[in-house]
């Protein structure tokens, strides 16, 4: 006897297709069932983490070309994965699977912004080409431009945010398993599947399971507190 398919029809959103998951979370969204949203959601992230860290990697800002340097790119990936599994699930409001991706897109570019953001306001006095000026008629360097376009500087009010942010991401990391943890960390690094794979002295095949998993465990983590 098959068995019976629950009311959004899926039991295994391991085995649907990226396209059917967003349909799918785009139904449970629209129905009010927020917890079904949020199972499903969960699962479109894992599937998309090494689109997010691909994505962080390969960020240019626009016009100068600077990118996030590798001794930030863990911040980056962090705040990006914030902005995605965190804050996306309840303003995502599209229904297909090019939304989502331009979605996630966006979500990297904000949080490779705000890195540079704040490089740039503490380490401005280290770092000279950070002090370039924007222009010829400009004192301000290009980044402290870009704060003034967009809005002014409220956004070094949300440092102390962002911080909180990476630190709970840090702390919960340090709840999970061992394995799990050093594959997330290591994925939060930069590392590829066979990178990691080779230094922990395993298969790709179980990266990818432990990474899967510990995404779905730190999830919960962030979820339910840290406490």
């Amino acid at each position: 006897m098959a068995e019976a398919r629950d009311p959004l029809g899926v039991n295994e959103p391991d085995d649907l297709r990226d396209d059917e998951l967003v349909r799918l979370f785009a139904l449970a969204r629209d129905k009010g069932d927020r917890e079904r949203a949020v199972e499903i959601w969960g699962q479109m992230v894992r599937r998309h983490a090494d689109r997010v860290i691909a994505m962080v990697a390969a960020w240019r800002y626009p016009g100068s070309g600077d990118r996030v340097q590798d001794k930030d790119r863990a911040d980056a990936v962090s705040l990006a994965f914030w902005k995605v599994g965190q804050k996306m699930v309840d303003t995502f409001e599209g229904t297909t699977l090019p939304e989502l991706r331009a979605a996630i897109k966006r979500a990297v570019d904000y949080a490779c912004r705000d890195t540079l953001r704040r490089v740039a306001a503490h380490e401005k006095h280290e770092a000279g080409s950070l002090d370039e000026p924007a222009g010829e008629d400009s004192a301000l360097s290009r980044y402290e431009e870009q704060l003034a376009d967009d809005g002014g500087f409220h956004e070094l009010e949300r440092k102390q945010e962002r911080q909180e942010a990476a630190d709970r991401v840090g702390a919960a990391l340090n709840k999970l398993p061992d394995n799990m943890r050093r594959v997330l960390q290591r994925t939060l690094d930069g590392a590829t599947v066979p990178q990691i794979a080779a230094e922990l002295n395993t298969s790709e095949n179980n990266v990818h399971q432990l990474r899967s998993r510990g995404m779905k465990k730190l999830k919960e983590v962030l979820g339910n507190g840290l406490d």
